[in-house]
């Protein structure tokens, strides 16, 4: 087979939609993340063998960004921006980043295998996927130093707070078992205790606990009476929770 010939298409897209006031999501819109790239028999291991395949030759080339539209221009971080009264949401089922791949061949000579499909931020977490080795060594030796500091009386260490991102649980998961591996406290996590909030159609607390599997579920909700004009320190926390029980 000629290795000119192509064999199929790979693209990053993101499904979404804007919901107004008391409306439903009912057209799903479709934005580009990561133009498609097809890919022909010269491209793929010969011999049947596994390989990596990369969206470019070039690693400045391989990364994506949500749209800017989705973006706080002060911090850069994701957020429901307000467009003409509607909202952006893309925490449903079917919704998201979706990593694409489109069969070209109408014949039978070819079988394509996926063995994974590998993705990771570059805000941290590539120099684990880059250097895991060394990583985990760095980690262990920070949480293994307070031993010696005389830091005895350590019960957790405080992980992200309140992660919504179901792309932070595995990172989450693996930093909890490094720590551990030294005799380091277990992390702790506050999460926000909605048990409907779903993200990508699932419900966003269940799939935390599944994945991170922590030792302790902190689940985050402050008490009623803190919700008004009190600040959130430590006293009013004590008279609030006094409040509740006595009434």
């Amino acid at each position: 087979m000629p290795d000119t010939q192509d064999v199929c298409r790979i693209y990053v897209i993101l499904k979404y939609c804007f919901v107004g006031e008391n409306e439903p999501c009912s057209t799903y819109l479709t934005h580009s993340l990561k133009e498609p790239v097809t890919l022909k028999v010269s491209d793929f291991p010969p011999n049947g063998e596994f390989g990596y395949i990369y969206f470019s030759d070039n690693p400045d080339e391989r990364s994506y960004e949500y749209p800017i539209w989705t973006r706080d221009p002060i911090t850069d971080k994701l957020i429901l921006p307000d467009i003409e009264g509607a909202y952006y949401d893309d925490r449903r089922g079917g919704q998201g980043v979706q990593f694409c791949i489109d069969w070209l061949r109408s014949d039978t000579l070819c079988t394509l295998y996926i063995d994974n499909i590998e993705v990771y931020d570059n805000n941290g977490w590539n120099y684990f996927i880059e250097d895991p080795d060394e990583v985990a060594d760095q980690i262990k030796a920070y949480a293994d130093s307070f031993k010696t500091l005389g830091w005895t009386n350590i019960k957790h260490w405080m992980g992200g707070h309140e992660p919504s991102s179901i792309d932070s649980y595995t990172p989450i998961k693996v930093v909890d078992e490094l720590i551990q591996e030294v005799g380091a406290p277990p992390l702790m996590n506050t999460i926000w205790a909605d048990w409907t909030l779903k993200l990508n159609g699932e419900s966003q607390l269940e799939r935390y606990y599944n994945t991170v599997q922590p030792e302790k579920l902190i689940i985050d909700f402050y008490p009623n009476l803190l919700m008004g004009t009190k600040q959130f320190y430590i006293e009013n926390l004590r008279h609030s929770l006094s409040d509740s029980f006595l009434k």
